[in-house]
């Protein structure tokens, strides 16, 4: 299995809940979407899994004109760390204070915690294992799910999370044989710079007399 890991586009405010602050992209997230498409267009990608929270699948739709009409399931099994009842990062920040736990183990009222989220994205694993093994299969997600997924499939211990960073419309690409990772690449973002659309002129230089 070719397994092509997609972090959305630069979404339009710093912190997201699913309860109803769902926010989409910016103009910037979606200009990184579209040349994130460019890259992906000779990949032959045979099915695709979107995340339900809207700044995914806006970064999926300025994908898809790039390599046209595939089997698309959107699916809340990918979707980010639920926040819970808090719609705002103070909201939440306070919260984890005065819960006096390490912020893996707060799971706020009606959310998840990372361990959670680290289930979640094992019986995310297994599904891709049983049903594509031979397949080239995108998933459009989000930071904290995706770097779950990645720990996973590397048989690697959360804390090793901490290390491993992922950007704004990235492309993390894993080639997996017989349950184990053979090749990865985390994190490229050359696309970015690749089909960047103008160049700046130089500076004009002054000859003094």
């Amino acid at each position: 299995m070719k397994l092509l890991l997609v972090r959305h586009g630069q979404k339009d405010k710093e912190f997201n809940s699913s309860r109803g602050h769902d926010e989409g992209l910016t103009s910037t997230g979606k200009e990184q979407a579209r040349r994130l498409g460019l890259t992906l267009k000779n990949q032959n990608i045979t099915h695709i899994y979107c995340s339900e929270l809207k700044r995914a699948k806006e970064t999926l739709q300025e994908i898809l004109p790039s390599i046209g009409m595939i089997s698309v399931t959107y699916t809340k099994n990918i979707n980010e760390i639920s926040r819970g009842i808090y719609s705002t990062k103070q909201e939440y920040t306070q919260a984890l204070i005065e819960s006096g736990l390490k912020e893996h183990k707060f799971r706020p009222l009606e959310g998840e915690n990372y361990f959670d989220v680290e289930k979640r994205a094992g019986k995310f694993l297994d599904l891709l294992q049983k049903n594509h093994s031979s397949d080239n299969v995108l998933v459009v997600g989000h930071g904290i799910f995706l770097r779950f997924l990645m720990l996973r499939i590397q048989g690697l211990h959360m804390r090793e999370m901490a290390y491993l960073n992922l950007d704004n419309a990235s492309l993390s690409s894993f080639i997996i044989e017989n349950g184990k990772a053979v090749f990865f690449l985390v994190n490229d973002c050359t696309h970015l710079l690749q089909y960047a659309e103008t160049k700046q002129e130089a500076p004009k230089t002054e000859v003094s007399s």
